[in-house]
C-alpha cells in the first residue's frame, strides 16, 4: 500500500491507495500488447500511387527500398497484410521507348541482360531530358553481344532497312564493349542523307576499342556516292590526323585530339563543318553542305560496291542525325554517353 498526505497550515489528511505491482513484460508479450493497441492499417492497392509515378496491375519488380513496421526495440509487428511491410519504394519505370527496343530484341532472339537494359533505359532518359531524343534519326547502343541485338536503331526499333536498322557484313566482331569492324566490313545503316532531305547533318560515334591495331584507310562512319564523301574518322592511314567532310572531296583535317577513347562527332549546319573530340572543338570551317546520294556506314565507308575502307577500330555507340548540335547538346550528349558506358563499363 502507498500512502499519500496533503493538508493545509498544519491540516492534514492521509489516505492509504493500492498500486499493483506491474510485471515486466517479455518481448513477446510487448509485441503482443501492442497490436492489440494498434489498429491495423489497409489499402486498396488500386488506389495507392506509390512512389515511383506509376501504380502496377501485375507483379511489381523488386522493390529499391523496403520500410518495415516495428517497435522501438527493433521487433516486427505484423500489418493486415500478413507481413510487417509498411510501404516500399519501387523502381523507376522502363521508358515505352526502351521497352519497346528491348522486344524487339528479343522477339529477333537476342537477349540483354538487367544492366544492359537498365543502361540503355537511363540513356532514352537522359537523351530525352536533355532534349536531344527528337535530334537523331538513329541511335545504336550496341548492346546484347550479337549481330542481332547491335543491329537495332533506338529510335525505331523495327527489323526494316526503313527503320535504318543495321546489316553487318565481313569480320565485324561483338561483345559486351560493342562492335569492333577489325579491318574488314562494316554496317550499312540505311540511312541516305539525301533520300531524307537533310541540309545539315550529324554523324558521330564513340570509338572505346583498336587502337593498338596497325592503321589502314580507316573510315569510322561515312557514305561516299561518286560525288560527295560524308566522312569522319579518328585517323586515317596514321593516328595523327583527324578528318571530316560534308561536301565533294574537300576533307577538313587537324592533328588535334588524341588518338584515344572517347565521342568522335562530325557536323555541318549548312554553311560550316565542325569536328569535336568529346567535348573539344577540334575543326570549324567554311564548308557548303554537300549532297550525299548513299547510306551512311558503320567502321567504314559505305558505296555503291558496299563497305570500303573499314576500320580497325570499335564502337560504344553511333548516331545520326539531320541537324547540328549547339556546344551544350553535344556536352549533354557526351554527358549521357559517358554515363552508358559507365554503367556498361565499357
Amino acid at each position: 500500500m502507498n500512502r499519500i498526505s496533503h493538508g493545509f497550515l498544519g491540516k492534514f489528511k492521509t489516505y492509504e491507495i493500492p498500486v499493483p505491482q506491474v510485471k515486466e513484460l517479455t518481448p513477446e508479450e510487448r509485441e503482443k500488447a501492442l497490436r492489440e493497441k494498434i489498429k491495423p492499417w489497409v489499402y486498396d492497392p488500386e488506389k495507392l500511387v506509390r512512389i515511383g509515378g506509376y501504380v502496377p496491375t501485375t507483379t511489381p519488380p523488386p522493390p529499391v527500398e523496403t520500410f518495415y513496421l516495428e517497435t522501438a526495440e527493433g521487433d516486427a509487428l505484423q500489418t493486415a497484410q500478413g507481413d510487417n511491410i509498411l510501404w516500399y519504394i519501387e523502381p523507376a519505370p522502363i521508358d515505352p521507348d526502351a521497352q519497346a527496343f528491348f522486344d524487339a530484341i528479343t522477339t529477333a532472339g537476342g537477349s540483354l541482360t538487367s544492366t544492359e537494359e537498365t543502361a540503355v533505359n537511363d540513356l532514352v532518359v537522359d537523351l530525352k531530358g536533355y532534349g536531344l531524343w527528337n535530334t537523331f534519326d538513329a541511335f545504336y547502343p550496341y548492346v546484347g553481344g550479337t549481330s542481332t541485338s547491335t543491329k537495332f536503331n533506338l529510335l525505331d526499333p523495327q527489323d526494316t532497312n526503313g527503320a535504318f536498322r543495321i546489316t553487318w557484313s565481313g569480320l565485324v566482331s561483338f561483345s559486351s564493349l560493342g562492335v569492333k569492324a577489325n579491318n574488314n566490313g562494316g554496317g550499312n545503316t540505311y540511312l541516305n542523307p539525301q533520300t531524307l532531305g537533310y541540309t545539315a547533318m550529324t554523324m558521330g560515334t564513340y570509338i572505346n576499342q583498336g587502337f593498338a591495331e596497325a592503321i589502314g584507310g580507316d573510315y569510322d562512319m561515312g557514305g561516299y556516292d561518286g560525288a560527295d564523301d560524308f566522312m569522319i574518322t579518328l585517323g586515317f592511314v596514321n593516328n595523327i590526323t583527324r578528318y571530316v567532310n560534308y561536301n565533294g572531296t574537300s576533307y577538313k583535317s587537324s592533328n588535334s585530339g588524341v588518338y584515344d577513347r572517347g565521342l568522335l562527332l562530325g557536323q555541318n549546319d549548312g554553311t560550316t563543318t565542325q569536328l569535336y573530340q568529346d567535348n573539344t572543338q577540334l575543326i570549324s570551317t567554311a564548308q557548303t553542305f554537300g549532297s550525299c546520294n548513299m547510306t551512311i556506314g558503320i567502321g567504314c565507308s559505305y558505296r555503291s560496291t558496299g563497305t570500303a575502307d573499314p576500320s580497325n577500330r570499335g564502337y560504344s555507340v553511333s548516331f545520326i542525325g539531320g541537324t547540328a548540335l549547339s556546344p551544350t547538346q553535344i556536352t549533354n550528349l557526351n554527358t549521357s554517353i559517358n554515363t552508358f558506358n559507365t554503367t556498361l563499363s565499357r
